[in-house]
């Protein structure tokens, strides 16, 4: 288990104790949930708008804590508790900072090479792929965010996670709103800072050219010695935000100066690479895949690895969640991308099933079900009509959300939600037939594979 003196725990936040620990050279773990085990551990009591943690202070005294922070100072009653407990209570201005601060601090006394990824589309893929890689050239040597925790409370929960055989950290590092790449960058400075794209989710939140310079945040707020690695038909936009003067950086993708995956061909469950002059064979399909693994492969050739070292990972590479997950369901093949989408993604989707060889003879029929984008902002129509008219022909189109019914203008099914396009989908496929799944989250498209399959 990672662990922090608590004499560590006040130097890294600042925080001064109300109540002093009887012994500050203990270690303990780090814990935010009053619901979990809180013993042995310094419970961080965070405020968020609809629940303050500084209410279950007591009740994590009295699960043996042994140790408090809080921004709030405590009644008198809750002192003496503490002191006659034994329990030491530090106070910070503000506790999700005091987090943050906390993983800065453990950073900087390991040796741990830290891998920040961000973009628009890609960055959970990159994560997955890269963490496979480096664990079979260095097992058990790497510490990667888990499921989707890359927000300003994932990004320091994950860094605590570190303990000393840690040599590598994949951190991913998300945003839906200006600033937060650079609190997360901060919080956990690369030694490489990977762009992966660069597209327009969340627009709707942002000012014009917003994203650009959000994403490239990262490579703002890396370390000084620090290798940026970007695709390489961004060098150009990058490079304009001024983030790249005086930083090393290189390169993924056709004419990049990384290492380049070609991508030869694919089917529903693997591809086809030429890698370096080697014929090599993936689980994961799709260009933008190749181009995934083009960047991993660049970091891992900086890292000192030879493609021998990993090669063996690149069959058996897996992504988390609803990401291009294949299922067969009573001889339906489902294939679910709906964990999220945005107007790239969207589009590279179609590219791939486009791409893929012997798709349209292969099954009766092909059911492509498309869910709104969201948080595209004012262009959120144009940017839907804009997948509309990608479409192959040769595909059996229902759109569910209020955008694709306005961009479908009629030339296909659609439906208000997942709900309601249900029972038209469950009616209408058959054994031999393929279903695909792209949306957006909040679009909730994996309730008519379940809505089939029950």
């Amino acid at each position: 288990m990672s662990t922090i003196s608590l004499a560590n725990c006040q130097r890294f936040t600042g925080g001064r104790w109300l109540v002093e620990p009887a012994d500050v050279e203990k270690r303990v773990s780090i814990e935010s949930d009053s619901r979990k085990d809180c013993s042995k551990a310094l419970f961080i009591a965070f405020e968020g708008e609809r629940f303050d943690a500084h209410d279950f202070v007591e009740a994590v005294i009295d699960k043996g804590a042994s140790a408090v922070c809080v921004h709030k100072k405590s009644e008198s009653l809750l002192l003496e508790k503490a002191k006659t407990a034994g329990i030491a209570i530090l106070l910070v201005e503000d506790t999700i900072k005091a987090y943050q601060d906390l993983a800065t601090g453990k950073l900087s006394e390991s040796d741990c090479t830290v891998i920040g990824i961000t973009g628009s589309s890609g960055k959970t893929s990159v994560k997955a792929i890269l963490s496979q890689m480096l664990e079979s050239a260095a097992q058990g040597q790497v510490l990667s965010t888990i499921a989707n925790t890359n927000n300003h409370i994932g990004v320091p929960q994950n860094v605590l996670r570190l303990e000393d055989h840690h040599k590598y950290a994949v951190i991913e590092m998300g945003t839906n709103n200006p600033g937060e790449i650079a609190v997360l960058a901060q919080c956990a400075p690369p030694d490489f800072a990977v762009i992966t794209s660069i597209g327009d989710s969340h627009s709707g939140n942002f000012p014009e050219n917003g994203i650009l310079y959000e994403k490239s945040d990262i490579i703002k707020h890396m370390k000084e010695d620090a290798l940026a690695i970007i695709p390489e038909e961004l060098k150009g936009k990058i490079q304009s935000t001024g983030v790249l003067e005086g930083r090393d950086f290189l390169t993924f993708g056709i004419a990049g100066t990384g290492v380049y995956a070609d991508y030869v061909c694919g089917t529903l469950d693997g591809a086809e690479l030429v890698i370096e002059g080697k014929e090599v064979k993936t689980s994961l399909s799709g260009r933008h895949q190749a181009q995934n693994i083009s960047a991993c492969m660049t970091v891992m050739k900086q890292l000192g690895f030879e493609l021998d070292d990993y090669l063996g990972s690149l069959g058996r590479l897996e992504l988390p969640g609803m990401r291009m997950k294949i299922q067969e369901e009573q001889g339906v093949t489902w294939v679910n991308d709906a964990y999220n989408a945005n107007p790239q993604s969207m589009l590279a989707f179609i590219e791939w099933l486009r791409d893929i060889p012997g798709i349209v003879k292969n099954y009766k029929n092909r059911f492509l079900v498309l869910g709104d984008m969201l948080e595209l902002g004012d262009n959120s129509l144009s940017f839907h009509e804009e997948v509309v008219e990608s479409i192959p022909g040769n595909w059996k189109i229902i759109g569910v959300g209020e955008n694709f019914c306005s961009a479908a203008k009629g030339e296909f099914p659609t439906f208000i939600d997942s709900e309601s396009a249900s029972e038209f989908i469950c009616r209408k496929i058959q054994a031999g037939d393929l279903v695909a799944l792209k949306a957006s989250r909040g679009i909730k498209l994996e309730e008519i594979y379940k809505k089939f399959t029950n």
